[in-house]
């Protein structure tokens, strides 16, 4: 399955950041999974890292990277 281009690129900046997030708070034990589903229009993207500290205060969800990732998904 091909996208276009104006959907590609935010697609890989929100991919790029939970990639970098999930490694960043999970420590030198990383094990990051990448799950993408596909029906019809409709996309699913999950990126988790069951290792990671679930108290970090990065999941707050107010930083740069969040409020990026919430207005790119709405494009």
């Amino acid at each position: 399955r091909f996208i276009s281009p104006q959907r590609a690129m935010p697609f890989a900046l929100i991919v790029n950041e939970l990639l970098t997030n999930a490694a960043k708070h999970g420590g030198s034990a990383a094990m990051i999974r990448v799950n993408l589903q596909v029906d019809g229009d409709v996309v699913a993207l999950s990126v988790t890292n069951p290792r990671a500290n679930g108290n970090n205060p990065a999941r707050s969800g107010t930083g740069f990277g969040t409020r990026m990732i919430k207005a790119m998904v709405h494009d």
